[in-house]
């Protein structure tokens, strides 16, 4: 009953010709994310509400309006009560220089939006770098307060946890160790799933430092 909205506002064309299920965290009693491709086109079908990105692009639209260098590109959605539509992004290298400014420049911008929202979870797999332009392709994680319980307690293992949510650490854009069992490199940025390592480089040195190198495991 959706097909021809969807069709004209992400420019499907053609018959359905395959579905691709299981492509994210499910919602709903175990319902997947979908995606759904026709002779031209994909689109990505989410079994829970999106209106909370249509409100995100109403506040990039207002960015873009008040002195951004580069306007971001929001990302398009159909929202419904309990489910939603959002358009398929392919991920695609920067090709020169002036698209990677362009890019960080955005990344930047949706930084700051996503540190005053109080966003998490901005990982590799919710994050697709395309050309020029970001995409967070999954905004469920907004708005993440502080765990009542946690706030009663002055152990400064908390007091350093809080200083790390209230920096733009919390966003996982960038590699960070937030976890005492885990290394792995799961960030929106620079993310692969590596683990990361540290070592001690320049050894019996007045030079010597700690640094973090990449070590290949393989990835699910």
């Amino acid at each position: 009953s959706d097909f021809n909205q969807i069709q004209a506002e992400f420019g499907l064309l053609g018959a359905l010709t395959g579905i691709e299920m299981n492509k994210g965290d499910s919602h709903c009693g175990k319902k997947t994310v979908l995606i759904c491709a026709f002779e031209h086109g994909k689109v990505v079908y989410k079994p829970k509400p999106l209106q909370v990105n249509n409100h995100v692009n109403q506040i990039i639209e207002y960015m873009n309006n008040h002195g951004l260098e580069y306007p971001i590109k929001p990302l398009p959605v159909i929202a419904y009560e309990d489910y939603g539509w959002q358009a398929y992004i392919e991920q695609v290298s920067s090709t020169s220089e002036a698209e990677i400014e362009e890019l960080y420049y955005k990344v930047g911008a949706y930084l700051c939006l996503l540190h005053v929202l109080m966003g998490s979870d901005m990982h590799a797999e919710n994050v697709i770098m395309s050309g020029n332009n970001p995409y967070f392709v999954d905004l469920e994680s907004l708005f993440q307060g502080y765990d009542s319980q946690d706030l009663q307690e002055e152990t400064a293992y908390k007091k350093v946890l809080y200083a790390i949510k209230d920096s733009v650490i919390r966003t996982c854009l960038f590699p960070a160790k937030l976890d005492k069992q885990s290394n792995l490199d799961i960030s929106g940025l620079t993310g692969t799933g590596s683990r990361l390592s540290d070592r001690r480089s320049v050894v019996d040195s007045d030079s010597m430092r700690r640094t973090s190198s990449e070590e290949c495991y393989p990835t699910k």
